[in-house]
């Protein structure tokens, strides 16, 4: 597999908050089919793309990672043209202040505003509200110069105001969370587009993960496959105040267990297996969060889940700071699964 860093920022800088995906899917769609996959969608908006085998009966491998990203939603205008906004997944209200955030229309314009609250900002004690009581300031005057100039309305998407940034082999940006699952999604369809597999291979980008594990569910029904990949992103503990393990630049994980997802005994021997004989760096990992690993598992009578994915600092920001070579570690790890895997899916190695 290569790294495809223009694409990897492209979609990184992608808006698409949870529940208003279309334009990530919409990236991912040209892809899939550039790449001969047949492209479908679920009632909940989740893009699946398949690419059928030639054996009979072939069982199906699904390979997941979720678009939607944490954001805001604009929900009432004040008449002197301030916005008011609530949150789209978990975000720390200390990352918030006086940050830059993009304001979306319904005509795909965005507008540049400052996350807001009126106090003083000199004040040694000042600590951050909560999130109902912050404004976003475009610099306008009025209600009547936000719906007209800016066509802005409630319901409006917002997203940090963030470029991606290669720094050497670390990369700052919005959104990791989880457009790295999503580039490596589409690492998959690259690689496999000439190759003749003997199971059918879906690949899923997912919506609403942030908000709830809601488009897992969905998708899993649609395709009802025999095992399942999740692709995700998870908090680094390269700093004594967080409660996770791990560290940037040492590798792909090896994911025990998160809040609501065990892995196997028999899947953390798999990868291990593959992780040491192809000599991949890795890391133990134990995670405080939930994933979609926990709604492709527990669906119907329940599917085998083995769950990818790599460390990111300052997570659920418009801050995060991953490492290309944990991505290019988890590219070789994806590359030797394909390798192995046999046409009943077998985890044995």
């Amino acid at each position: 597999m290569k790294l495809n860093k223009k694409r990897l920022k492209e979609i990184l800088e992608v808006a698409g908050i949870s529940g208003r995906e279309s334009n990530v899917s919409n990236y991912l769609e040209k892809v899939f089919v550039e790449n001969g996959f047949e492209v479908d969608y679920d009632n909940l908006g989740s893009i699946i793309a398949t690419k059928k085998s030639n054996e009979k009966d072939a069982k199906k491998l699904l390979f997941d990672a979720h678009m939607d990203e944490v954001g805001f939603m604009i929900t009432d205008i004040t008449k002197n043209g301030l916005l008011k906004f609530e949150s789209h997944g978990y975000i720390n209200n200390a990352s918030l202040l006086n940050q830059r955030v993009r304001i979306y229309n319904n005509e795909g314009e965005y507008y540049v505003g400052v996350i807001t609250y009126p106090i003083n900002p000199l004040a040694p004690s000042a600590k951050a509200p909560e999130i109902e009581k912050m404004y976003i300031d475009l610099g306008a005057v009025s209600k009547a110069e936000i719906e007209k100039n800016f066509k802005l309305k409630i319901g409006n998407i917002i997203v940090f105001d963030s470029e991606t940034i290669f720094n050497g082999n670390r990369v700052i940006t919005k959104a990791a969370d989880d457009r790295v699952g999503i580039s490596l999604l589409l690492d998959i369809a690259d690689y496999t587009k000439d190759k003749e597999l003997p199971y059918d291979l879906v690949l899923v980008g997912s919506v609403q993960e942030e908000v709830g594990i809601r488009g897992a569910r969905t998708a899993t029904y649609k395709v009802n496959p025999d095992l399942v990949f999740t692709i995700d992103t998870s908090p680094s503990n390269d700093f004594p105040a967080s409660k996770s393990e791990g560290d940037l630049g040492k590798g792909t994980f090896l994911r025990h267990k998160d809040a609501l997802h065990i892995s196997s005994l028999e899947t953390i021997t798999f990868l291990e297996k593959i992780l040491k004989t192809n000599k991949i760096t890795y890391q133990d990992y134990f995670s405080h969060g939930g994933t979609n690993a926990y709604a492709y598992s527990l669906i119907a009578a329940g599917t085998p889940v083995i769950q990818l994915g790599l460390l990111v600092r300052n997570i659920h920001s418009g801050s995060v700071i991953f490492d290309l070579n944990d991505y290019q570690e988890t590219q070789k790890l994806i590359k030797n699964i394909f390798d192995i895997l046999t046409k009943d899916l077998s985890l044995e190695i």
